[in-house]
């Protein structure tokens, strides 16, 4: 008979709990994943979410930080990247933990070729890095607001369109994002 020490009980409980939890979201998000991708195929839609997608996988950081680098904003620039780094030690702790599936992963239908960054879904760390410097930038340049809500809004679409990413995921990311951004606006800004 195999031992098992007190803790794993609840362990073991906690993760069954978790999965099933994810499993029944996933069920009720596919049909969402689904339509956006079939009204994502013409030629100029997908065009522009897979420029969004390359781009949003760390490529438009560069014109931020030099646009940050001519206007001087040495502190902003700091702060947004301790702000991303935060939000990396917590992306990367939580997701392993949770380990959505992917719906790319999960109805291999959805699956369109582009390749993933890593294995899990949930939470979406483009969406979550893009808000936390994208709340940097609007706390010290309101006027950016309407642009980096844009940019966040046809991020969350690309990521669905290509089957990466659950709605709930990227709010989740969203949320992250804005959860440690806004008080280090507040601290350090």
């Amino acid at each position: 008979m195999e031992r098992t020490s007190i803790g794993e009980v609840p362990q073991k409980l906690y993760r069954a709990q978790v999965d099933r939890f994810f499993l029944r979201m996933n069920h009720r998000e596919i049909s969402i994943v689904s339509s956006v991708m079939r009204h994502s195929q013409p030629r100029p839609l997908s065009a522009v979410l897979n420029a969004t997608n390359r781009l949003c996988d760390g490529w438009i950081y560069l014109p931020i930080v030099l646009w940050l680098m001519l206007l001087g904003e040495w502190r902003l620039m700091v702060v947004a990247a301790l702000g991303a780094a935060i939000s990396f030690l917590l992306y990367f702790s939580a997701k392993p933990w949770i380990a959505r599936m992917r719906p790319c992963h999960f109805a291999e239908h959805l699956s369109t070729g582009i390749r993933c960054l890593d294995q899990y879904s949930f939470p979406s760390g483009h969406c979550m890095t893009l808000s936390v410097v994208g709340v940097l930038l609007c706390w010290q340049h309101h006027d950016a607001i309407p642009v980096l809500s844009a940019m966040v809004l046809l991020l969350s679409w690309a990521r669905i369109a290509v089957a990466h990413h659950y709605p709930t995921d990227l709010i989740a990311g969203i949320a992250v994002g804005l959860c440690v951004g806004v008080p280090m606006g507040a601290v350090f800004l």
